[in-house]
């Protein structure tokens, strides 16, 4: 602004001249800039990116730096850190990495894979030494292991399936 010794001249504001319209005396534009729409501000929460004033608002909802809760944990985070908490966070949804169809907490990942997995890898219990999945374990400790307790058709004993031929 052009400082003028003579009060109510009609002055403009000079700062954003080709954008505010603002018309008014001298002393009214310390007040005028204090409220005008295009005088540069900084962003409050956080970026500091210099904008004018009236586009703050609406920076507010686009800002990198603006606070956004997780869906998942409901913990506040900055929005440029949420890709980062969503790869750790443990209240998130995930599938089985196995690919057993279940849906689950990350956190519940671990104990998911050491006792219920139908997908997880075991051997045998019964000692044949054989390795499948729990789903065709189950199976084929009934139904195909050659250690399974089976009765002999002659005299009711069980014996192991493989010791069959031996026990007559």
């Amino acid at each position: 602004f052009a400082i003028r010794t003579t009060p109510n001249v009609p002055v403009r504001n000079t700062i954003n001249l080709l954008k505010c319209s603002w018309l008014g005396i001298l002393e009214e534009c310390e007040n005028h800039l204090d409220t005008c729409g295009y005088v540069g501000d900084k962003c409050k929460v956080g970026c500091e990116e210099v904008l004018h004033r009236k586009e703050l608002n609406a920076h507010k909802d686009s800002c990198p730096y603006r606070n956004v809760q997780c869906k998942h944990c409901t913990k506040v985070f900055n929005f440029r850190d949420m890709p980062k908490h969503l790869k750790e966070c443990s209240k998130m949804k995930v599938s089985c990495k196995l690919k057993c169809g279940i849906v689950m907490r990350r956190e519940d990942v671990t104990q998911h894979l050491k006792k219920d997995c139908g997908m997880m890898v075991e051997t045998c219990t019964l000692e044949c030494g054989m390795r499948m999945t729990r789903d065709e374990l189950k199976i084929h400790v009934i139904n195909t292991c050659v250690q399974r307790e089976v009765p002999c058709e002659h005299c009711w004993e069980y014996s192991k399936f493989c010791d069959i031929p031996n026990h007559l």
